[in-house]
């Protein structure tokens, strides 16, 4: 079983091959918060993380191949 992430995606030949691969895998697609900095009141910086819905940062794609929904089941959550 394999699980990669990718903060910038994955190629179409990437998505192919896993897609073809005769091993479990799942491609996820993440994109992170961007940091922000923000200013305690003495002054100093204090990183601030901002993403989509406050959140830190979401998945945008989530790829399984045949063996990946054979082995877990094909629930999408």
């Amino acid at each position: 079983m394999g699980i990669l992430v990718a903060l910038n995606g994955f190629s179409k030949e990437t998505l192919n091959r896993s897609l073809e691969s005769q091993w479990p895998l799942s491609l996820v697609h993440f994109k992170v918060a961007r940091e922000r900095l923000q200013l305690d009141e003495n002054g100093t910086n204090l990183p601030k993380f901002e993403g989509n819905r406050g959140e830190e940062g979401e998945v945008i794609g989530w790829y399984r191949n045949q063996a990946w929904k054979d082995m877990m089941g094909d629930e999408t959550r």
